[in-house]
């Protein structure tokens, strides 16, 4: 392990400006970067899906393997004008942007295993690198990343936890939206002509399984919308929730 070599790298790439959709600068510098060392790159058709000024970068050592691993080359926030400062522990901004962490680190990080491999002619099984786009805003680089058949798993090189923490799984989410519909009516002059849909509406929240349904699920109604005046029984109720779970 070479510290010195990887900060270098880190430092280069972060002042690559790259935002969403905007990511050729640094797709430019990973293909010059990654074929003076001898690999082949080739980029996928995902650029018309994500309307990014490139696609994904792929690059596989060997045959590719059964594996791939990830980072994103955009940023949320510009960083050509980034002032790095290197501390004792750690590399800061000088406050005036954003230093690009997310997600160049993982960038840099493949770049220099991808260099120490071939420089050193370390033996390694097989694998595929790729480089995404349009991480931060929609996700559809790695949804339309075009990749051979042969992958079976992935590891992605972004997150926010401390180095040496594995992010094994992440829940889903499915939000839902449900309308109750009575018939309004005035409270005071003839209720019994009306049907209240917030009563009925509450009736079926009693009955769901709101809060933690198992170790793996829970359940939430985070809004609830009704009636338009306190004497008039309430037309429609709205009902807005989601369910996370890790086995959706």
């Amino acid at each position: 392990m070479n510290p010195s070599r990887l900060i270098e790298i880190f430092l280069q790439v972060i002042k690559i400006n790259a935002l969403s959709a905007n990511e050729k600068p640094l797709a430019d510098f990973i293909e010059s970067f990654l074929s003076n060392l001898g690999y082949k790159v080739e980029y996928d058709d995902s650029a018309k899906f994500t309307h990014s000024n490139t696609g994904n970068l792929i690059c596989k050592v060997g045959s590719g393997g059964d594996f791939v691993m990830t980072a994103h080359m955009d940023t949320a926030r510009p960083t050509e004008n980034v002032k790095p400062i290197i501390k004792e522990d750690r590399i800061t901004s000088s406050g005036d942007t954003v230093l690009g962490v997310d997600n160049r680190e993982g960038v840099a990080v493949l770049l220099y295993t991808l260099e120490r491999i071939a420089k050193d002619k370390i033996p390694v099984k097989d694998f595929t690198v790729a480089f995404t786009t349009c991480e931060e805003t929609t996700l559809f680089g790695s949804k339309y990343l075009g990749l051979n058949g042969n992958i079976k798993k992935g590891f992605v090189f972004d997150s926010g936890y401390r180095t040496g923490s594995f992010i094994y799984s992440a829940c889903g989410a499915i939000g839902f939206n449900l309308k109750v519909f009575g018939r309004a009516s005035h409270s005071g002059i003839a209720p019994e002509k009306g049907i209240n849909s917030l009563v009925i509406a509450t009736r079926a929240i009693n009955k769901l399984p709101l809060g933690r349904i198992d170790d793996e699920t829970t359940m939430n109604i985070g809004s609830l919308k009704s009636g338009s005046a306190v004497n008039v029984i309430p037309e429609l109720t709205e009902m807005i929730g989601e369910v996370r779970s890790f086995n959706l």
